[in-house]
């Protein structure tokens, strides 16, 4: 203990306290990392457990799709003309038989070339003989022993009691039989046989359990009559038979099993997986997380020593020095240097510096503005000599002044981040950026100042001769100092500008000129830069004698045409003409606007529907002209109000063009109703009869019963090549008509021949 006091450092309260507090927090982290190793042992069996029971349920859903896309492509057997009338065939058979039962085997080539399976087949009682893909077989016993295992008179009765679909496992091998009788249109005298690829099924119980092999576990499929269908193990290994577990999972001695109903066939899903072989590499790491924590704990308290005694020195050295000079307060002596909190100490004394260096800062720079701004100000209310003001200028700016602008600036909206603040505060962050954006992208060429004078106030000047351009470049960088007020506090300034003044007494001159320059602003809803020469010196547009009442025809012409561009484009041309010849009255410019108002309710055709009404009362355009204080605004409002009304019409172009359309697909998916009719489709969208009737025909030059005829006769042209075993009536009450003597009518009027010569025609060259 006298050691650890002696030392100079351990000592010293302050690093004991540093070191101690960084040892306690390095031993956290390691025992924290051994909490986190035994925490990964519970974890492990958890993690086990999800991924076996995710793994089960994906061999599960990929059994399941295959075993679906093999009953759907038996499924469709069924409406196989070929397969089904071949049952009908009873020996002796001719040769118009054994071509019959050869067209039917090649209906099995789709299922067998691309169902996944071994082979199909169709078993027909009638005949006693099986078709497959490729081959005919007539001599049935030995090929029913080696393939199912039974005798020819077993084989037919268990045949016979397969009356719905049933997967089976005969000799070794599983099938899929399925009855081919369709809505009890047929006796069941035909069955379709399908060897299942047991191959592929065991890929799929390996795919899903690619990492549960060998002595890690295995999975297998039995079905409801305790079969093994197949598995991953031994042939003889199934410790659970079907129905013994319920589905989900179970944790059996020393065995994670999950269970899963297979949904396609009566068949349960099997994992077994034993829990201690995921924990023996962790296991094996124990020795070595044990030997990395001692090390690491020794390493630790090495490092924190070493790094602790090369930072602290210095402080340590500091802090006698600040001791001895007697920068510690009376209490502070009276302490022991053993038992002084050191950092606290230095803290203290170097805030107290710091908070009066800024404050004697801040009363130097705070007293300069002020004396700055003064001194402008009795710049630009007075007309004093030159000489009194050049010591000035070099003395707090280092640039004389030879020539130089006065700018107005006006806060068009302060934005929702400076208005929650008081408005000197306001001003104040303003001038701040003003002053420091614009100093830094004038360069070293030009300087600036702003302040507040009556409003903001600014004045640019340079100690060279300056002549237009440099007016352009100015307002440039006046304008980079808007987008950067307006990117970072959302707030819009506006610079007026005045011209030139040759010396810094006429700069009360210049002031005068930059406010005729914010007024005229103010008066015509200008932003951004205003440059005083543009007051009074902007020149007049060349009209070209334009007639106004002809621009405004031509505007309604583009109207009703629909060629809105070209009708904004007159728009503007017409706001124009109003603005420059009433001169800057927005009284007489607002009775112009109403006049335009009425001129596209007419050249749209709003009708003073209620819905119509609604959407004029909605959009409010006169009060929003009447609402606009500025000629700028009054522009601004009827472009909207106008776009706005074009846009209604197109969408209610677009909402008609839509229920056109939705009527097509109508009449394509009921034109077997035999009650489709014009007034049926009138109601339905919410049209009258003559209204949607002309409609239709203008859009598709034929009448809306033409289209409902022209889709009928379509899809019995379709019924009459492809359904020889069809009727005449019968298509003709499929397509919607009541009788047949309509449809002979209608067909004989479109197609110029019956229906009979038409399926006549279509038979010749099918054949």
């Amino acid at each position: 203990m006298k050691a650890w006091r002696d030392n100079q450092l351990f000592g010293e309260q302050t690093f004991r306290r540093w070191f101690l507090s960084s040892l306690c927090i390095i031993l956290f982290f390691i025992l924290f990392g051994l909490i986190l190793y035994l925490v990964a042992l519970d974890a492990t069996e958890k993690t086990v457990s999800m991924a076996q029971s995710q793994s089960a349920d994906q061999t599960r859903t990929l059994i399941d799709n295959r075993l679906l896309d093999i009953r759907k492509s038996v499924s469709a057997l069924v409406f196989n003309e070929k397969l089904v009338t071949s049952s009908y065939i009873e020996p002796p058979f001719t040769g118009e038989d054994y071509y019959a039962l050869h067209k039917a085997g090649e209906q099995l080539r789709g299922i067998f070339m691309f169902g996944n399976v071994s082979d199909i087949y169709v078993y027909y009682h009638s005949c006693a003989c099986f078709i497959s893909s490729y081959s005919l077989i007539t001599i049935t016993a030995p090929f029913i022993e080696d393939k199912f295992g039974m005798k020819p008179q077993e084989w037919v009765r268990f045949v016979m009691n397969r009356q719905s679909s049933e997967w089976v496992k005969l000799n070794g091998q599983v099938y899929l039989i399925t009855p081919l009788k369709r809505d009890n249109l047929y006796s069941v005298s035909s069955w379709a046989i399908v060897e299942i690829n047991l191959a592929e099924l065991r890929d799929l119980l390996i795919g899903g359990d690619s990492d549960l092999h060998g002595d890690l576990g295995f999975s297998y499929i039995v079905s409801s009559d305790h079969q093994l269908i197949e598995t991953t193990g031994d042939e003889g290994q199934i410790p659970y038979s079907y129905g013994m577990l319920d589905p989900g999972e179970h944790v059996l001695g020393n065995q994670v099993v999950h269970v899963r109903k297979i949904k396609q066939a009566n068949w349960e899903y099997i994992s077994v997986v034993p829990v201690h072989q995921y924990f023996k590499k962790i296991y094996d790491l124990r020795q070595l997380l044990y030997a990395y924590l001692g090390i690491g704990m020794l390493l630790a308290i090495g490092i924190v020593y070493v790094e602790t005694r090369r930072r602290y020195s210095p402080i340590l050295s500091l802090s006698r020095r600040l001791f001895a000079g007697g920068a510690y307060s009376g209490a502070q002596d009276a302490q022991s240097i053993e038992h002084r909190d050191i950092f606290k100490s230095l803290q203290l004394t170097i805030d107290s510096i710091v908070d009066n260096n800024r404050k004697l800062a801040s009363m130097l720079q705070k007293d300069k503005e002020l004396r700055l701004s003064q001194t402008f100000s009795l710049m630009i209310r007075d007309h004093s000599r030159l000489e009194d003001h050049q010591g000035f200028f070099r003395e707090h700016f280092a640039m004389p002044f030879r020539q130089g602008l006065v700018t107005a600036v006006r806060v068009l909206d302060p934005g929702r981040k400076l208005n929650e603040l008081p408005v000197p505060e306001q001003e104040h962050i303003l001038l701040i950026c003003l002053n420091n954006i614009c100093s830094e992208l004038l360069g070293k060429q030009y300087s600036c100042f702003f302040w507040k004078h009556m409003g903001l106030t600014g004045v640019i000047w340079s100690d060279q001769p300056i002549n237009q351009a440099w007016l352009a470049g100015i307002g440039n960088i006046l304008e980079q100092t808007r987008g950067v007020i307006k990117t970072y506090f959302d707030a819009d300034v506006l610079f007026a500008l005045s011209d030139f003044c040759d010396a810094s007494s006429s700069l009360s001159s210049a002031y005068l000129k930059a406010q005729e320059s914010e007024n005229y602003a103010a008066m015509t809803g200008k932003s951004g830069i205003i440059y005083y020469d543009s007051c009074y010196t902007h020149p007049l547009p060349e009209w070209n004698r334009v007639d106004i009442i002809r621009a405004e025809q031509d505007f309604m012409s583009y109207m009703m045409e629909h060629n809105y561009e070209r009708a904004k484009e007159k728009l503007l041309l017409i706001i124009g003409y109003y603005r420059y010849t009433d001169g800057v009255s927005i009284q007489l410019l607002q009775c112009r606007m109403f006049g335009l108002i009425n001129l596209v309710l007419n050249a749209i055709e709003m009708k003073k529907t209620p819905k119509e009404e609604m959407f004029y009362s909605k959009i409010n355009p006169v009060q929003r002209l009447l609402n606009a204080s500025t000629i700028q605004q009054l522009e601004e409002e009827i472009m909207k109000i106008i776009e706005e009304m074009i846009l209604y019409h197109e969408e209610r172009e677009e909402t008609t063009e839509w229920k056109l359309e939705m009527i097509n697909q109508y009449i394509e998916s009921h034109y077997m109703d035999q009650t489709l009719s014009v007034q049926q489709l009138a109601e339905r969208y919410q049209l009258s009869v003559s209204y949607l009737s002309r409609l239709y025909k203008q859009h598709y030059q034929i009448g809306i019963l033409e289209a409902i005829h022209r889709c009928r006769i379509r899809h019995a042209k379709a019924l009459l090549r492809e359904r020889p075993d069809l009727s005449i009536a019968q298509i003709a009450d499929k397509v919607g008509y009541g009788n047949v003597q309509t449809l002979m009518r209608i067909f004989k009027k479109m197609e110029d021949r019956t229906p009979g010569q038409y399926r006549a025609t279509a038979a010749k060259l099918g054949s």
